[in-house]
């Protein structure tokens, strides 16, 4: 299913003018102009609940093909899990951002803050200050 809907997402993301050489002529204009507004618009690939792909080397493989070349397709990739664990070491050597919405026991804040090398001053505020979201929809 993911790659699926990466499939009906995305599959414009990534046209080219050498694509237009294989449509009809009548279309060309409209593929070409249509091509370069494409090009020109910021867009994101979204995959939640990522460790759902942990056993699926093709979704990852493409995820990993994404974050490597979205830059010059302008294509940014978000992953979202509940654990960095759920992450290959290369897709967090790719990430641009990271957001951490709650620290989690004390096992999973220790491998944080070994992967991200984070301060003592980071780990305190990871184990003080962030707990994700509280009834009512709260993060504090």
């Amino acid at each position: 299913m993911y790659m699926l809907a990466r499939y009906v997402l995305a599959r414009h993301y990534y046209l080219t003018e050498e694509n237009v050489a294989d449509m009809p002529a009548s279309y060309k204009s409209y593929h070409e102009k249509r091509i370069t507004e494409i090009r020109e618009d910021p867009k994101r690939i979204i995959f939640d609940e990522f460790h759902r792909t942990a056993k699926t080397a093709a979704v990852r493989e493409q995820v990993i093909v994404d974050m490597r070349e979205g830059r010059k397709w302008k294509v940014q990739v978000a992953l979202i899990s509940q654990s960095v664990e759920d992450f290959d070491p290369i897709m967090v050597e790719f990430a641009t951002s990271i957001f951490i919405m709650d620290a989690g026991p004390e096992q999973a804040l220790q491998r944080t803050a070994e992967i991200f090398g984070l301060s003592q001053t980071a780990r305190y505020a990871l184990r003080s200050q962030v707990h994700g979201p509280r009834e009512g929809g709260r993060l504090s």
